[in-house]
């Protein structure tokens, strides 16, 4: 059986803003903005007793949901491996099974869809931001899945859509931008998972993931 070669554009951005602490699995490999010229932001502050605001992070608070998606990168899947690759303009490919491949596609349509959602809810906007990020679940103590949904395994989640609800502040202290809806405000209108089934022309995948409220602030360096 030969490769398959698939074109789609890549309109997975649409409707999503990334935030200054947004680590991207876009390409398949985790990088991170503060390394492309985000610099002269921090999460602490050379005075230790400025903590402006309790760093949070959990599940969002509404009932799970359900969507399919196209798939919106361009690949080719190689039946005889059940892998894909991925070729990126600097001309380097990648390999990666295709389960590995649905699910990494399936979080960044799962942030797309909850970002659709808040900003129906007209919660997207200064300080709140959708994106894929790095995870680490351990420190949350409501990530077991609720009763009658699709099992997650949160633990051994390395990324996962995250809404991200920042506070910045000068090098002063004072106060520059905040949300306008409270942290409380956007986890209740935030599924606390998205299941999605992605359409790939070679079969259908269907994974769960769980999305991460991540309230925090950033200083000038």
């Amino acid at each position: 059986m030969s490769d398959t070669k698939h074109f789609i554009p890549d309109n997975s951005a649409l409707g999503t803003v990334l935030s200054r602490r947004t680590y991207l699995a876009q390409t398949g490999l985790t990088v991170s903005l503060l390394a492309s010229g985000c610099a002269g932001f921090r999460d602490d502050s050379p005075d230790s007793a400025f903590d402006p605001i309790e760093r949070r992070k959990q599940l969002g608070g509404a009932e799970p949901v359900a969507i399919e998606a196209e798939p919106e990168r361009e690949y080719t899947y190689l039946p005889d491996e059940d892998r894909v690759r991925i070729t990126y303009g600097s001309g380097r490919s990648q390999l990666m099974p295709f389960e590995e491949w649905g699910t990494m596609r399936a979080k960044f349509q799962a942030a797309d869809h909850v970002g659709t959602l808040l900003q129906q809810e007209s919660l997207l906007g200064d300080g709140i931001s959708t994106g894929v990020g790095e995870v680490s679940l351990d420190s949350i103590v409501d990530a077991t899945p609720p009763a009658g949904t699709t099992p997650i395994e949160y633990r051994s989640v390395e990324s996962a859509p995250i809404i991200s609800h920042e506070h910045l502040y000068d090098r002063d202290g004072t106060l520059v931008t905040e949300p306008d809806a409270a942290f409380e405000t956007v986890v209740a209108a935030t599924p606390r998972a998205v299941t999605v089934t992605m359409l790939f022309p070679e079969r259908e995948y269907t994974t769960t993931v769980p999305v991460v409220c991540k309230r925090t602030w950033l200083q000038y360096d």
